[in-house]
């Protein structure tokens, strides 16, 4: 179990405040002063190398987009537009609408970060890819994808929104490469016209199990050129003699 730096135990005396301010001190996690003077820059840095990904010939969404990544890193309650905008100083429906509505391409910042993972040295040997699903809880059906299907999470079946996900993973690290929003079949009947209609889902996306979407994302990520030498995956995916042939 993780514990509190210095076992940091709430009194009547002390405040919430008092305790996120130790909770979250860089000092009491052992972060050095030198590092902790060179995250601002290291953020703008960062910022720097995606901008491009965050522009249109019409629009330019990269300040929103470092507003949006700043709140996230320096929250410490609930991550939702509204925290995020006032962590910030920036407008919520601003957060809201550059999340939701804003046209920037989600796989142009992917393709960034394989571009860069494939770039170090370090990842050349001993990387494999790790295709996995992650499932959000939601109240009704009104979020494209959402429908009555396995949440994971939860362990049964209950209105969600899944994704399949593909992860890089070398040693002791690993991050998020790519992504497929999971459409169930439902989702493509004439019911659902208009709603695909007004949540965008483009006209020519056609229904795909969670299966074919993984290997999409598997065989995108050799042709950029992304180094790995083997596939991880549970048995949803593993028992797959199709994927397996495939792969």
């Amino acid at each position: 179990m993780l514990k509190k730096p210095n076992q940091v135990k709430r009194s009547k005396k002390t405040s919430q405040r008092e305790i996120e301010r130790n909770l979250f001190s860089p000092l009491l996690w052992g972060l050095p002063t030198e590092a902790i003077d060179s995250l601002p820059q290291r953020l703008g840095d960062f910022h720097q190398r995606y901008v491009d990904c965050f522009k249109t010939q019409t629009r330019d969404a990269s300040e929103p987009a470092f507003s949006y990544v700043s709140g996230l890193l320096r929250s410490v309650t609930e991550r939702n537009f509204a925290n995020i905008g006032r962590m910030t100083k920036t407008c919520g429906q601003q957060i809201h609408h550059f999340m939701s509505n804003s046209p920037w391409s989600g796989q142009a910042v992917l393709r960034q970060v394989r571009a860069e993972v494939s770039q170090i040295e370090e990842f050349q040997t001993g990387s494999l890819l790790l295709l996995d699903e992650s499932a959000d809880e939601k109240a009704t059906d009104q979020t494209v994808g959402a429908g009555k299907q396995h949440n994971g999470r939860l362990g049964k079946v209950e209105t969600s929104q899944v994704g399949t996900f593909l992860a890089f993973v070398n040693h002791d690290l690993w991050t998020w490469v790519d992504g497929e929003l999971f459409l169930p079949a439902a989702w493509f009947g004439s019911q659902k016209a208009k709603q695909r209609h007004k949540l965008g889902v483009p006209t020519e996306r056609e229904f795909a199990p969670k299966i074919e979407l993984g290997f999409k994302m598997i065989v995108r990520a050799k042709e950029e050129g992304l180094p790995f030498a083997a596939v991880g995956c549970d048995t949803l995916y593993g028992r797959s003699l199709w994927l397996r042939r495939k792969l």
